[in-house]
């Protein structure tokens, strides 16, 4: 069963077009869901943060406050780079857990697809077999992230959307292209006429 990765920037469509390969009964997995998981009060990740971030990155509740933590590393290089040493290898060995879970109980050639948002480079991660990139403009990347999060304002997506490599470097590691320009309709049917090919994949 190939192993696709699906990629893209903020608001291009990456959560949607998984939603859609659920709905047809693909096996699907986020590394964003994966990372909220791991950071639940409790969790190593969760403590791990704390202390080095510490209690201001929390909500009244005790729970991650993944706005102001986002803030506190987004101009901040090496604090990034703490975060990403924090979560980023646990990330990745639940990740292989689940697919070595999937992959032992199923023995379908049904293609896997896991969302990956911050996928720089081929061979980034060697279970990826094919990688997906989704492509937007910016304007409905824009409109799309505001729809959904009303805590960040329009000049804050514009700055994670320039701060995320761009298209062209995305499309030097992709095997295919999905443009999400249109209606969820066609983005729909352009995806699962994808995904009937990916089934004939070795």
């Amino acid at each position: 069963m190939p192993v696709i990765a699906i990629t893209g920037g903020i608001g291009s469509g990456k959560s949607l077009a998984l939603s859609y390969l659920e709905e047809a009964g693909c096996p699907v997995i986020s590394m964003d869901v994966i990372a909220r998981q791991i950071t639940e009060p409790g969790k190593s990740a969760y403590l791990e943060i704390v202390e080095a971030f510490g209690p201001q990155v929390l909500n009244p509740d005790k729970s991650l406050n993944r706005s102001k933590l986002a803030q506190r590393v987004f101009d901040n290089t090496q604090q990034r780079q703490l975060l990403e040493t924090i979560v980023h290898p646990k990330i990745e060995h639940t990740l292989r857990q689940w697919l070595a879970t999937y992959q032992q109980d199923n023995n379908l050639r049904t293609p896997i697809f896991i969302e990956i948002p911050l996928l720089h480079q081929r061979g980034q991660f060697d279970f990826i077999d094919r990688i997906l990139v989704i492509e937007s403009s910016p304007k409905l990347q824009l409109t799309r992230v505001l729809a959904r999060d009303e805590s960040r304002s329009s000049t804050d997506i514009q700055n994670i959307i320039g701060s995320q490599i761009s298209d062209l470097e995305r499309r030097k590691i992709a095997d295919d292209i999905l443009y999400n320009s249109g209606t969820q309709e066609q983005f729909k049917i352009d995806l699962i006429t994808l995904y009937d090919q990916y089934q004939s994949l070795p």
